[in-house]
């Protein structure tokens, strides 16, 4: 189901959000990369708990990329994904790179990403997910202070290097980092 409106008594920032279904098919992918693109008062966008294919990915990323919304807050936690695990992470991190292309984000959750594999997304191409993430954290006058991670299970050896290191650029404002669950090895610590 998909809301767009100008959010509730809570949330001054009009929104969208695409929440609970089963799946958010190509279909309404396609309606709500419209109205991403077409918006310039979108501060929110959430679509999360649903399975998702790669073309609705790419749909809103395309969304994403081509809006002029000064987007604060992005919330993409508990998304399934249907296709293999390289093609989920790169779609995953494809949708990230269009958000992150938006300075003005202060919140992106990407929390417990799916997989119905033995695999999980960050333990097989988790540094792919997290480079605009990183970029983003890296880059001067940045607005982004909550970064949800958690939840992902284990993360493969080394995909924590390049937030090491975001962390450590003065440009990052960063003040909430949620990374639980992700059982990283000494090294990468």
């Amino acid at each position: 189901k998909i809301h767009a409106g100008a959010g509730s008594q809570f949330e001054a920032a009009p929104a969208v959000q695409c929440l609970g279904g089963e799946r958010l098919i190509d279909a309404d992918a396609a309606v709500l990369s419209h109205i991403v693109r077409a918006s310039s008062e979108i501060r929110k966008l959430v679509i999360c708990s649903v399975a998702c294919t790669d073309k609705a990915l790419q749909l809103v990323a395309d969304g994403l990329g081509a809006t002029s919304a000064p987007i604060t807050e992005l919330d993409l936690s508990r998304l399934g994904h249907m296709e293999s695990i390289a093609t989920a992470s790169h779609r995953l991190a494809s949708l990230l790179r269009a958000a992150c292309i938006h300075t003005t984000l202060a919140s992106i959750d990407v929390r417990e990403q799916q997989h119905n594999s033995s695999g999980t997304l960050f333990s097989i191409c988790g540094e792919e997910i997290l480079t605009p993430l990183c970029d983003l954290m890296c880059c001067k006058g940045n607005m982004l202070r909550v970064l949800k991670l958690g939840g992902n299970s284990a993360w493969g050896l080394g995909v924590s290097a390049p937030l090491s290191e975001a962390l450590a650029f003065s440009s990052c404002v960063l003040e909430e980092l949620d990374i639980s669950g992700s059982a990283l090895a000494n090294t990468d610590a």
